[in-house]
């Protein structure tokens, strides 16, 4: 073989090893054959059926339809293609089922595995490896599942695996649902592959193929213990306790030891064992054995009678001694319906006041029979009141009972229809009393038949006198009666008859229909009133039977005139201390009656006034007839000017000649000193509730002597006032001529809650007079009002306020008034729980009545806070208009605070990484908080199989919902299964106060991916591919050099025969020692 050609072998030979490689790899680039294109091409479809045996001797069938696409233009190129090469060849898929065990009742998940064995039909040495992934790789797979005649119920649909290149394995999971009856056995389930590939390659011709393949695989089914229930016996009624009989049949192939068997109710209306769940222990159960557990049941009152859904649920230690649960197994009971009965065809004897009887029909509805029936009437107003019950004994389904219940029906009752309510109680099957719902139905009480009746009552009644009282009544039975007396009571103590309060009158025979009267003789206590005042009048009697009856009671009412009255009116007097004078004044008859030879009379005075004369004459009055008197009296020397009493009566004789005397009447007249008067010219009052204040009295001299040593009292009526320290105090005046004013000022301390009412005040003045007598003048009263209390009102306009964070919280101030205030400032004086204020003062300033001004005070909440609304209490320090300085009550106002939340929010960029290899994982990180942070130091941690080798990150700061990105490296383990794991991370950072504070940790997942299976690294493909090529360039120009150098050695020997040069230049030529050293001499090749 020439050298030549060694070399080419030895090229051709590598470029095979590379095109290996990159087949077993997996990464060979596929030759462009998808995307859309105008070529023009022609389909044709095929469908083929081959059987093949595996080394199991199991036959496998395989059903391929395949449609041929013949492309006569090449489609644009995706991805760089052989050119002028042939290649044919196809995609060989099988399909395997790893895990195909499977018991019966079972949800589970099978992963079908197809590998793709692809083989090249045609081609050289000269084909690249794309253009053998080209026809070989499968294309756009989708796989679908099918049962088959395996007792299963496929819940998936196709599923993509996108392109299978040769050598690679694709997997696709599909959920199952295995037959609660399922036979164990060996199934087969069909799987259906659909793909495209490219069958041929030819110059600028491509055919494209699309394949459907079917493969059968075994399912095996395992036998377990299973069971079935075979048969439900229940006895249960609404209302009642019943039974509940299950029979479960072992329908597995095993034998079972420590069995319970668990009832379970799915609902509330129906308990098993005054529950939901009831066990019972059943031990050794082998296959095909039945056993029966009984449980108690019941169903409330509130349950429909329907069928109700129970479950029976098996556990056991199975053969091999592992403790089983066997799938629960739905059965179903029916209640039947409550206890039911009826009342029917109910008619009553009833009427206001009398016995009576209610009689009806009582039906037991069913279901079941009951003993000892008793119905009785519940009615709830009370109008119709059953004096016993009425028992009607057994009573089967269906059957029917008369009943009659004896009645009293009250005489305040009400006549009219009546809605009756019964209730049947009885003893059930099980010996349990028992009692129905409320049957109703309705009956008419009629009205209240009356006696007799008082058609008239006149009455000559005054308060305070003796009078008649003649009552006129009317016999209304339906028969003549004797011995007839009617009583006269009266229930009121001010309204007597005769000595006990009551009066009797015989009347004797009274025919029916017949009117009679009586007269009573009473008398209407001193102090009554006018008012209607109730008899109470009954009648005895024998009625045509010979019975002695009582008549029902008969309410009347009278009225009294009133007690004789007397006025004293427009009283005047002339009165002066040390002087006599007169009191004066006009007596009125008030009635009710005319009076004769009236006299006032003087019963009592005050101990300074003296009356000359105690009787006036005021003769006849007739009613409202006015008499004048006047009275002569002396005030002592040694009293003081002010009020006088007099006490006085009015004697008279009455219409009916009797001698009375009125109630005393009390007479007020003024005493005055004409030596010392003063007058209260004017008051001025500066007062303010809560707040001291000044009270200036103007007062003036009007008596006829010049007074000295005088002073100014003032006294407060109420202690709400203080005048100085206490209720009073004093001004000295001293010398006070006549006519002249003095103004005497006071400090006046108003109380809280004093504002805008009037307060009592009394001034008086001491003084000696001009003979050096002490004296006092009368008080002068007056009023003054203070203004309200300075007040201001809070209200909350805006918070920021969170758990956990600092906020601020925005509030309006208003000055109420009455008063402007200066150099104001709010204090937040708040205890609430969990609440840091981080600054409790803030100036506002000056505030006129009405201003209102907002202030902001920054506010921390705890993380032991709650959300919601907190109080907050604030106190205003202000300067009144004395320039005194003042602190107002306490103002509250209700501040919202808003829920935590999390310091950061973090958000996922790249958090996937391949097992065995190490990935930087990149988080976006937003500032949650209102505020801006600093000094953001992130750290990551992980368990195994994951770990962060660069854990730490740092931002400078972050503003309110800015975000940043931060990266972690995270290595799975070689060992890592494909799955996603977490990998936590929180926040060291520094609040605008400086303070330092973490963060909760804030999980993210990583998603772990397996590497492809026989992956070569990246970077092997490219250096071996460029080794080969090096090396053939260096082969076929050292055999070109070696060559050029024989033949200039051959011509050097043919002209310098004589010269050894050629041999010596041949045997040092490094390209020919080269040569041989890689080759050898062509003999020797």
């Amino acid at each position: 073989m020439s050298r030549d050609r060694r070399v080419l072998a030895v090229a051709v030979a590598c470029m095979f090893v590379v095109g290996a490689f990159g087949v077993v790899a997996g990464d060979a680039p596929t030759l462009a054959g998808g995307g859309d294109c105008d070529d023009d091409h022609d389909d044709t479809t095929t469908t083929t059926t081959t059987t093949t045996e595996d080394c199991d001797d199991d036959p496998t069938t395989t059903t391929r339809k395949t449609t041929k696409r013949t492309t006569t233009k090449r489609p644009p190129k995706t991805t760089e293609e052989p050119e002028d090469v042939t290649v044919e060849g196809e995609p060989d898929l099988s399909a395997f089922l790893p895990e195909n065990t499977v018991s019966p009742g079972e949800e589970t998940r099978l992963v079908v595995q197809l590998s793709n064995g692809g083989t090249v039909d045609d081609g050289g040495l000269d084909t690249p490896p794309e253009g053998e992934d080209a026809v070989t790789t499968a294309r756009n797979v989708e796989v679908e599942l099918e049962d088959g005649d395996a007792p299963v119920t496929i819940q998936t649909g196709t599923t993509p695996l996108g392109d299978l290149p040769a050598g690679a394995i694709g997997e696709a999971g599909f959920d199952v649902v295995v037959d609660e009856d399922a036979d164990p056995g060996v199934y087969e389930l069909d799987v259906t592959v659909d793909y495209d590939y490219t069958e041929e390659i030819s110059n600028d011709d491509r055919d494209e193929e699309s394949e459907t393949e079917t493969f059968e695989l075994d399912l095996v089914v395992t036998e377990d213990a299973r069971f079935e229930v075979v048969d439900v016996d229940e006895d249960l009624q609404v209302g009642e306790t019943g039974t509940v009989e299950v029979t479960l049949e072992n329908v597995g192939e095993e034998d079972l030891r420590d069995a319970t068997v668990t009832i379970r109710s799915r609902n509330r209306d129906l308990t098993v064992d005054s529950g939901f769940n009831a066990t019972r222990y059943i031990g050794d159960w082998d296959d095909g054995d039945e056993e029966t557990v009984e449980i108690e049941a019941t169903a409330l009152n509130t349950s429909a009678p329907q069928r109700y859904a129970l479950s029976a649920v098996v556990e056991y230690t199975d053969e091999d001694g592992d403790p089983q649960r066997a799938v629960p197994r739905p059965f179903g009971v029916r209640i039947d319906d409550e206890q039911a009965f009826d009342v029917d065809d109910v008619e009553g004897d009833l009427r206001v006041g009398e016995d009576g009887a209610v009689v009806g029909t009582v039906t037991n509805d069913g279901p079941q029979p009951v003993a000892d029936a008793v119905v009785r009437l519940v009615d709830g107003d009370g109008d119709v009141v059953a004096r016993r019950a009425a028992v009607v004994g057994d009573l089967d389904d269906g059957e029917s009972e008369d009943f009659r219940i004896p009645v009293r029906v009250p005489a305040d009752a009400e006549p009219g229809e009546r809605r009756l309510s019964f209730v049947v109680d009885y003893v059930n099957r099980d010996g349990d009393a028992r009692r129905s719902d409320p049957l109703f139905d309705t009956a008419t009480v009629l009205d209240e038949r009356d006696d007799f009746a008082v058609s008239d009552v006149e009455e000559s009644l005054q308060v305070g006198e003796t009078g008649t009282v003649e009552l006129t009544l009317a016999n209304l039975l339906d028969e003549d009666v004797t011995d007839a007396t009617v009583t006269v009571r009266s229930p009121n103590a001010d309204l007597r008859l005769g000595g006990d309060g009551e009066a009797t009158r015989y009347v004797g025979d009274w025919d029916e229909a017949d009117l009679e009267t009586v007269a009573v003789e009473a008398t209407v206590a001193d102090g009554a009133g006018t008012q209607r005042y109730p008899l109470e009048v009954t009648v005895s009697y024998t009625d045509e039977d010979g019975d002695d009856q009582t008549s029902d009671v008969l309410v009347v009412s009278v009225t009294p005139d009133g007690e004789q009255g007397f006025a004293v009116e427009d009283v005047t007097s002339t009165l002066r201390v040390g002087e006599e004078g007169r009191v004066n004044g006009t007596v009125r008859n008030l009635g009710p009656s005319h009076v004769e030879t009236a006299v006032l009379r003087v019963t009592g005075t005050d101990d300074n006034l003296r009356p000359r004369e105690r009787t006036v004459v005021l003769g006849d009055l007739l009613v409202g007839d006015e008499a004048d008197f006047s009275v002569p009296a002396s005030v002592l020397d040694t009293a003081q000017p002010g009020q006088r009493r007099l006490t006085v009566v009015v004697e008279y004789v009455t219409p009916a000649g009797d001698r009375r005397e009125s109630d005393p009447i009390s007479v007020v007249a003024a005493a005055s000193s004409e030596t010392a008067r003063f007058e209260l010219a004017t008051v001025d009052a500066d007062l303010q509730a809560a707040d001291d204040g000044t009270l200036a009295l103007e007062v003036v001299n009007r008596g006829n002597e010049t007074l000295t040593d005088a002073t100014v009292s003032l006294t407060s009526r109420s202690t709400s006032l203080l005048v100085g320290d206490g209720v009073n105090d004093t001004r000295f005046v001293g010398r006070w001529p006549t006519g002249e004013r003095r103004i005497v000022r006071y400090r006046v301390r108003a109380g809280n809650e004093t504002g805008n009412q009037t307060y009592a005040f009394e001034a008086s003045v001491a003084f000696e007079d001009e003979e050096g007598q002490p004296q006092r003048s009368d008080a002068l009263a007056f009023g003054a009002t203070p203004a309200d209390e300075q007040a201001f009102a809070a209200e909350t306009v805006e918070s920021t306020l969170r758990v956990g964070e600092e906020g601020r919280v925005r509030v309006a101030l208003t000055n109420t008034g009455p008063a402007n205030v200066t150099a104001a400032g709010v204090t937040l004086v708040t205890d609430a729980p969990n609440v840091a204020p981080v600054e409790t003062e803030a100036a506002v300033g000056d505030l006129a009545a009405g201003d209102v001004v907002a202030f902001e005070l920054p506010v921390e909440i705890t993380e032991n806070a709650g959300p919601g609304v907190r109080q907050f209490a604030y106190r205003v320090q202000y300067t009144d208009d004395d320039g005194d300085r003042r602190t107002s009550d306490r103002l509250t106002t209700d501040v919202r605070v808003a829920p935590e939340r999390e310091a950061f929010v973090v958000e996922r960029e790249t958090v996937s990484a391949t097992a065995g290899q190490s990935t930087v994982v990149e988080l976006t990180v937003t500032n949650n908080r209102g505020v801006t942070v600093t000094e953001i130091q992130a750290k990551a941690f992980a368990d195994d199989p994951l770990s962060v080798s660069d854990d730490q990150a740092f931002v400078a700061a972050l503003e309110p919902n800015e975000s940043a990105t931060i990266r972690f490296t995270v290595s799975p383990a070689g060992s890592a299964g494909e799955k996603a794991y977490p990998l936590s991370v929180d926040f060291l950072y520094t609040t605008p106060d400086g303070d330092t504070e973490l963060s909760e940790p804030v999980n993210v997942g990583v998603d772990v991916d397996r590497p492809p299976p026989s992956a070569l690294p990246a970077w092997v493909l490219p250096a071996v591919a460029l080794l080969v090529v090096l090396v053939a360039v260096a082969l076929v120009i050292r055999h070109r050099r070696s060559q050029r150098a024989g033949e200039d050695d051959a011509a050097s020997d043919g002209e310098n025969d004589e010269t050894d040069g050629g041999a010596d230049d041949g045997e040092t030529d490094g390209g020919t020692d080269d040569g041989s050293s890689w080759f050898g001499d062509d003999e020797n090749g």
